[in-house]
């Protein structure tokens, strides 16, 4: 296959893909038949990885590179992806998010597996990646499928699953610093036990995560006690400045059903509430009936959202 990554510069550079400012850095399988004649053709010596740890070790932390992952499955199965550097983009080709996969492959193993992806690196973005984990055991928990402690980390235009629900408290997204984002982003059959997207206060507080445009689809897949959104209840932890925007939630599963398959955001363990606002969100359950949402506190308040039976005027009985 004959593929010059300057020629794929300037073409994602006409879609208005966000380039850093730093350098861009490719990566596609080493397995591709293609693979050593992209890196033959390439006009910088190591702009071409054949994986995405590599290309994230090349990178500078805080000069703004841009890591571009090409269509094919990148398989991490003893160890996460860790994204260490500051300032980094890890993107998928527009149009391409069903063919860039990043997962564990599906593993049964004894002692709870391990992350797929490790962000420790602040300001880090990942869009347009098929992401999950099949690391899984039926009687310890396993590992998230994200699991982001770096400030201001943003995941977007995304699919995140696991391509197993066995065990127990899985988690798909898991959110331990401030200022983070979720956007635009579907959540698909996550867990069992656990949430789809969890807020982590057990390192501190967290201010101003925003979850917005992404959708919930077959949360409760095995059984109840699963949540779409869920944060710990920890003391004296708190969370300020929580916008959850136009969001849809579909409990649909072939296990359970309705009761706190939604949202689990009470701190229940302390006399800190967590504070913000659930806005413009669909939800398949009766947003008005006691019960159906799940446990929200008392500082976080509804605004505008429909359920099946009716629209929201504020916060649930």
């Amino acid at each position: 296959m004959s593929l010059d990554f300057v020629e794929l510069k300037r073409t994602l550079e006409s879609l208005n893909a966000p380039l850093g400012a730093g350098e861009v850095f490719y990566v596609c399988p080493e397995s591709d038949s293609w693979f050593s004649d992209f890196v033959g053709i390439q006009k910088v010596s190591g702009q071409v990885h054949g994986s995405i740890q590599k290309a994230v070790d090349a990178c500078v932390s805080g000069r703004g590179d841009t890591i571009v992952v090409l269509p094919g499955t990148y398989t991490y199965s003893t160890a996460a992806l860790a994204v260490n550097k500051d300032g980094v983009t890890i993107m998928g080709l527009p149009g391409k998010l069903e063919l860039t996969n990043i997962t564990t492959g599906v593993q049964s193993v004894g002692t709870g597996g391990w992350n797929t992806i490790d962000v420790s690196g602040q300001m880090v973005t990942i869009s347009g990646i098929n992401v999950s984990n099949g690391c899984h055991n039926a009687t310890v928990p396993t590992k998230d499928v994200i699991y982001a402690t770096g400030q201001g980390f943003t995941l977007k235009d995304s699919l995140v699953s696991y391509a197993t629900n066995e065990g127990s408290a899985l988690r798909g997204v898991v959110l331990r610093a401030s200022h983070c984002k979720v956007l635009n982003t579907r959540f698909d059959n996550c867990i069992t036990g656990g949430s789809a997207l969890f807020l982590d206060v057990a390192g501190g507080t967290l201010r101003n995560p925003l979850i917005e445009g992404c959708s919930f689809v077959g949360v409760n897949k095995n059984a109840d006690s699963n949540f779409c959104i869920g944060a710990a209840a920890t003391s004296p932890n708190e969370i300020y400045g929580l916008l959850i925007k136009g969001c849809t939630f579909d409990p649909s599963g072939t296990g359970g059903g309705g009761g706190e398959d939604m949202l689990q955001l009470i701190n229940a363990a302390g006399s800190k509430s967590y504070e913000g606002i659930i806005v413009d969100c669909i939800f398949g359950v009766d947003v008005s009936a006691a019960g159906e949402m799940g446990n929200i506190g008392a500082t976080l308040r509804l605004a505008g959202c429909f359920g099946t039976n009716d629209v929201s005027k504020g916060q649930p009985a």
